[in-house]
């Protein structure tokens, strides 16, 4: 056996349009005409991974690869359901030694040579036994036998109703419908509902008008009038009619909309074609209820899943930019896979990542870019998503101190590609430790998943490390506070061995965390009203208080100001002395001036408002367990070094 890589161009669409045709798990979703309306998409190449033995195709799958930074991801684009394995009628579907196995583990191996993350979908019976370093996951999808007679399959008093309910809306079903109408309808509800549309306007056009030639289309759409209240697109092949893809309009909710749609579709499709309805994309709301009213069987099929091991290799030839005012811990992640930070300057008045500044770092090796809300003052994240957008980069939100802030009206971690937050002690959500990744993309969550330790955390464990913080936490408490915090930093490296600093959130922790996120808002507002009350008057001595981005809604880890630097380090002295944690915190230097990291990092631009920045900034604390006393008293040791200096 022999494997080949060959582009989708020329005499492979025609070879490949025979050898899907023939198959027995050949679908529309893996034909050349849909392959070729894939390829028109300019974030996507389309190409065919094959296997071949004494010069015929034993199996082959379709790969519409995305590439985003350095990662390649081979995407079932379209929300296509079976965009997988095509097997030569010459394989014997049970052999599980040679034949089916053989082959897929050749092919699976050669895969991953191409992209780092895949997902191969099988049909609904065909068992394929997971090659070693896959993951296998079952997922189902529903059918209705259209041989059936309508007497056999009557309507249930449920359906009846919501059909009633359709009736006193006035809506009624049209076919074909207007493909325009129907896009717009799916546009305007996954919007509603803060979704990723599946399908670009191009795509969905290129696709209905390529199918609809050989009749493999149809558009149902229920409306009153001219307002479209759902909408539905089914495809056919030799195997199945398939509700592709449907959508309602928000505002026809509880019409019984979808119901009424369905409904007319199983009436046309009755005992015609193929005489299988496979429901997979039936994502309307109720989708079990739904289902259960339309559906003759429910049927599984298995997705294989598996990461490539060239992850980190490729990552070595990677660029990424961070800004030059962080922690050091933001540089040593990037490092930790092998890539080459950058550091771009931040803007002076907000001590955030410039935006002009990351804009002339990037470059055509720039891979990623790691925008740091510091001291949870937001930054300026619109314009860098959309830069990063632009430019084919990935964008990676560094949460760790801003849990609770808001960029124009929406949390921070959730303009990126991945949202990092941390738990730790001093952080805004504290659990000791730990913390957490968000995503929206099923791929690096998965990839992530496969790359952190998932080893369980005992019992006993967890339940020291949480008595740990608690103790140290009482310290803050607003009866012990005055005399705790004379004591922090030595009680803090007492009772936090070294081992435990990274421990894995367990059970417990979890369960503490999940409520926790209920009291975000009210946490972070707490920090937000001690830093506005201590800023005001941190301003009148002659402090200067960084501004919010616009738009934007800090969580205050710090209120972060910048103070003469020929005066900083007296002041800080000052303000311990009397009790108070005022210093500039983890930023002593900028991190192209960290000796240690220094011959890591490759230069693009000036730097100098970072260095400037660290010379002058002072971190004072916002926590909740300050009082308004703590405030006044902060302010007012503030004014009495002033007047004396």
């Amino acid at each position: 056996m022999k494997a080949l890589v060959l582009p989708f161009e020329g005499e492979t669409i025609s070879e490949w349009d025979r050898f899907n045709n023939q198959s027995p798990t050949g679908t529309i979703f893996t034909s050349a005409t849909w392959l070729t309306a894939l390829g028109g998409i300019p974030e996507l190449s389309v190409g065919i991974v094959a296997i071949e033995s004494d010069g015929r195709w034993l199996c082959g799958v379709p790969l519409a690869v995305r590439t985003k930074g350095f990662y390649r991801t081979a995407v079932p684009v379209g929300a296509s359901p079976y965009f997988g394995i095509i097997l030569s009628p010459l394989l014997d579907s049970r052999s599980t030694r040679g034949g089916i196995s053989g082959a897929t583990t050749v092919l699976a191996s050669e895969i991953l040579k191409q992209v780092h993350y895949v997902e191969i979908p099988s049909v609904p019976s065909l068992v394929i036994r997971a090659p070693q370093g896959w993951q296998v996951e079952e997922r189902r999808t529903s059918t209705r036998n259209l041989r059936a007679t309508e007497e056999a399959e009557p309507r249930d008093k449920d359906l009846r109703y919501q059909l009633r309910r359709a009736e006193r809306a006035n809506l009624k079903v049209e076919t074909p419908g207007d493909p325009g109408a129907f896009f717009d309808l799916l546009r305007d509800a996954f919007e509603a509902k803060r979704l990723e549309l599946p399908v670009s306007r191009a795509h969905f056009t290129r696709l209905y008008n390529a199918l609809t030639p050989s009749s493999r289309v149809s558009i149902y759409l229920a409306h009153r009038g001219r307002e479209v209240a759902a909408g539905a697109v089914i495809l056919q092949d030799a195997h199945a009619y398939y509700y592709w893809i449907a959508a309602t309009n928000p505002a026809f909710r509880s019409t019984g909309a979808s119901y009424l749609l369905l409904d007319q579709i199983v009436r046309d499709l009755h005992g015609k074609g193929p005489g299988v309805l496979d429901l997979v994309g039936a994502n309307i709301p109720s989708v079990a209820r739904f289902k259960a009213h339309f559906a003759s069987k429910t049927e599984a099929y298995s997705v294989l899943k598996a990461h490539s091991s060239r992850v980190a290799k490729l990552a070595r030839q990677a660029y990424q930019r961070v800004p030059a005012l962080t922690c050091d811990a933001v540089v040593e992640s990037v490092l930790s896979i092998g890539a080459v930070p950058v550091p771009v300057d931040v803007s002076p008045s907000t001590l955030n990542i410039d935006v002009d500044s990351l804009t002339a770092a990037v470059g055509p090796d720039t891979q990623a870019a790691v925008a740091v809300h510091t001291y949870g003052m937001p930054c300026d994240i619109g314009p860098i998503r959309d830069m990063c957008e632009r430019r084919g980069i990935g964008l990676i939100e560094d949460c760790a101190q801003a849990a609770g802030a808001r960029y124009d009206g929406r949390s921070v971690g959730s303009f990126g590609d991945i949202g990092i937050f941390s738990f730790a002690f001093d952080k805004v959500l504290s659990l000791g430790s730990g913390g957490l990744a968000v995503t929206d993309n099923t791929e690096y969550a998965d990839a992530m998943r496969a790359r952190i330790d998932q080893a369980p955390v005992s019992y006993e464990r967890e339940r020291n490390h949480l008595l740990r913080f608690l103790r140290l936490h009482l310290l803050f408490n607003p009866w012990v506070y005055g005399f705790g915090r004379h004591l922090r930093a030595r009680i803090e490296g007492l009772e936090w061995p070294p081992d435990e600093r990274s421990l894995t959130l367990g059970a417990l922790r979890r369960t503490l965390g999940s409520r926790m996120l209920g009291l975000i808002d009210s946490i972070a507002m707490k920090h937000r009203k001690n830093a506005k009350a201590l800023g005001a008057q941190l301003s009148e001595s002659g402090l200067e208080v960084p501004a919010l981005t616009q738009g934007s809604e800090g969580a205050f880890l710090r209120l972060t100001v910048l103070a003469n630097p020929g005066r900083r380090d007296a002041l800080s002295r000052h303000m311990l002395r009397h009790g108070f944690e005022v210093i500039p915190a983890a930023y002593p230097r900028a991190v192209h001036e960290n000796p240690r990291l220094r011959g890591a990092l490759r230069f693009r631009v000036d730097l100098g408002s970072s260095e400037m920045a660290c010379r002058r900034l002072l971190n004072f604390p916002t926590h909740p367990y300050l009082g308004v006393t703590a405030v006044e008293r902060m302010a007012g040791l503030v004014r009495d070094f002033v007047r004396r200096t």
